[in-house]
C-alpha cells in the first residue's frame, strides 16, 4: 500500500485497486419528490429572501424557517451593501458624462 491520495478506482502511483468501503443506507418513511420540484422550492425560497424590502420582513422569514436570530441582520447588511454598490456605480456613470 503506497499512501497516495487519490479518488480513482486504481492507484495512479502503484496500480493497486482502491479498497471498497461498503455504504450504510438508512431507509426513512416519506414520500419521494422529483428533483425538479426540489429545485423549484429552493428557487422560490431564494426569491422570497431577495424580495424582502425590510429587516422586519427578513426577521419574519427567519422565524418561519427556524433560522438563528442573526441571520436576518446579516442578510439585511448584505442587501444594503449590494444596493449601496449599485447606487455608487450609477453615480459614477452619471458623473462621467
Amino acid at each position: 500500500m503506497c499512501y497516495s491520495v487519490h479518488q480513482a478506482a486504481v492507484c495512479p502511483e502503484c496500480g493497486a485497486p482502491a479498497p471498497l468501503k461498503p455504504r450504510k443506507m438508512k431507509q426513512v418513511a416519506g414520500q419521494l419528490v422529483a428533483v425538479e420540484d426540489v429545485d423549484r422550492v429552493k428557487r422560490e425560497a431564494k426569491v422570497e429572501v431577495w424580495g424582502a424590502r425590510s429587516l422586519e420582513e427578513l426577521k419574519a422569514i427567519a422565524f418561519r424557517r427556524g433560522y438563528k436570530p442573526g441571520w436576518a441582520y446579516m442578510r439585511w447588511e448584505l442587501h444594503k451593501k449590494s444596493h449601496r454598490l449599485k447606487w455608487l456605480s450609477f453615480l459614477e456613470t452619471v458623473n462621467s458624462r
